[in-house]
């Protein structure tokens, strides 16, 4: 059985809530859920303001190094409501559709505590996963990691969605580091 971690394609454009406090209320020392009444979230171009900023537009994009933000023919074809929540957002540079930001609710305790490697706590290196507990999430994060979920992993029938659809912007890994990742 193959789990693969998701990330979004780097050369794709990343965003950022550009409110400094918003986003420290969104982000303090975890992520929160902001009021109804604050959505849709304002989003701007951003990647460390870095010079070489990609501007690709796809259907999914990242948001403080993870990919977080989806189109809503991503939310459609992935069943992404089923998954978590979705947290509309509205992309600065972006006419042609909605966005969400989306935080998992599907939390699976399977990792192999033994065996997976830690950058630093709540950061994954190389997570190895116990087949016994993995139960039949297609797109799911681990309990470890709920401070930001960095990680957000997915199955090969996700996977199979994605490439169906042909949803853009998608960098699929094996793990960390993976010499091949697939892209979309």
């Amino acid at each position: 059985m193959s789990i693969y971690l998701l990330h979004g394609a780097f050369d794709c454009m990343a965003y950022e809530i550009p409110d400094r406090a918003l986003h420290d209320r969104i982000f303090p020392e975890r992520f929160k859920i902001p009021p109804r009444e604050e959505w849709p979230l304002p989003m701007v171009p951003s990647f460390g303001m870095a010079a070489d900023q990609p501007t690709r537009l796809a259907d999914v994009h990242m948001v403080m190094a993870n990919a977080r933000l989806f189109s809503a023919r991503a939310v459609d074809v992935m069943g992404l409501a089923d998954h978590g929540t979705l947290i509309p957002v509205e992309l600065a540079d972006r006419e042609d559709g909605q966005f969400h930001y989306f935080w998992s609710t599907r939390v699976v305790d399977c990792l192999d505590q033994e065996r997976t490697t830690w950058i630093q706590p709540g950061l994954l290196r190389n997570a190895v996963f116990d087949d016994s507990r993995l139960g039949d999430a297609e797109l799911f994060t681990v309990p470890e990691d709920q401070r930001f979920q960095f990680s957000l992993f997915l199955r090969e029938s996700m996977l199979a969605k994605i490439k169906k659809a042909r949803l853009k912007g998608f960098l699929v890994k094996r793990g960390d580091p993976d010499p091949k990742p697939w892209k979309s």
